[in-house]
C-alpha cells in the first residue's frame, strides 16, 4: 500500500497571509451561501402556500358562481320567495368577503416568495465574487504576485460589500 504524502506546510510568512485570506473568505462564503439556500428554500415553501391560496380562491370563486346561479334558478322558480332571495344574496357577500381576504394572503404570500427569490440571487452573485477571489489568491500563492492577491482581497471585498447591501435590502 502506498503511502499517503502530507501537504508540505506553509514556511514563507506570504504564503500563511495568502492561506489565511483564502479561509476568511471561504468561511464568509460559506454564510453567504448557507443564508441564500436558506432564502431558497423559503421562497419554494411560499411559493406552494401562495399557489394553494390561489387554488382554494379558485374553489370559493366556484361556490360563489354556484350560489349566484342558484339564486337565478329559485327567482325564476318562484318569484314570490323574498326570504329566500335574501338568504342567498347573505351568501353571495359571505363568498365575496372570503374572497378578497384569500386574495389578500395570496398575494401578500407570493411577494414574499419573491423576496426571498431576490435574496437567493444576490447571495448567489456574492458566492460568484468570493469564489473568483479564492481563485485569485491561490493563483497569487502558485505565482507569488502580491498585486493578484490584492486582487483577491479587493474581490473579496466587494463579494463582502454586496452580500451585505443584499441583506439589509
Amino acid at each position: 500500500m502506498e503511502e499517503v504524502k502530507e501537504l508540505p506546510e506553509a514556511k514563507d510568512p506570504y504564503e500563511k497571509r495568502v492561506a489565511l485570506s483564502i479561509a476568511v473568505i471561504a468561511v464568509i462564503m460559506a454564510l453567504f451561501s448557507t443564508y441564500g439556500d436558506h432564502s431558497k428554500t423559503s421562497a419554494i415553501i411560499l411559493t406552494n402556500q401562495a399557489s394553494d391560496q390561489w387554488a382554494f380562491y379558485q374553489a370559493k370563486s366556484i361556490k360563489k358562481h354556484i350560489v349566484e346561479t342558484e339564486d337565478k334558478l329559485m327567482a325564476a322558480i318562484n318569484k314570490s320567495n323574498k326570504t329566500s332571495e335574501l338568504s342567498t344574496s347573505d351568501a353571495q357577500k359571505k363568498y365575496e368577503d372570503e374572497l378578497k381576504e384569500i386574495k389578500e394572503k395570496a398575494e401578500e404570500l407570493s411577494a414574499e416568495a419573491r423576496h426571498e427569490t431576490v435574496i437567493t440571487q444576490k447571495c448567489d452573485i456574492t458566492e460568484l465574487i468570493m469564489q473568483v477571489s479564492v481563485v485569485l489568491c491561490s493563483v497569487a500563492i502558485l505565482s507569488r504576485w502580491k498585486k493578484i492577491w490584492h486582487a483577491g482581497l479587493l474581490f473579496s471585498f466587494v463579494g463582502l460589500i454586496f452580500g451585505l447591501i443584499s441583506l439589509f435590502f
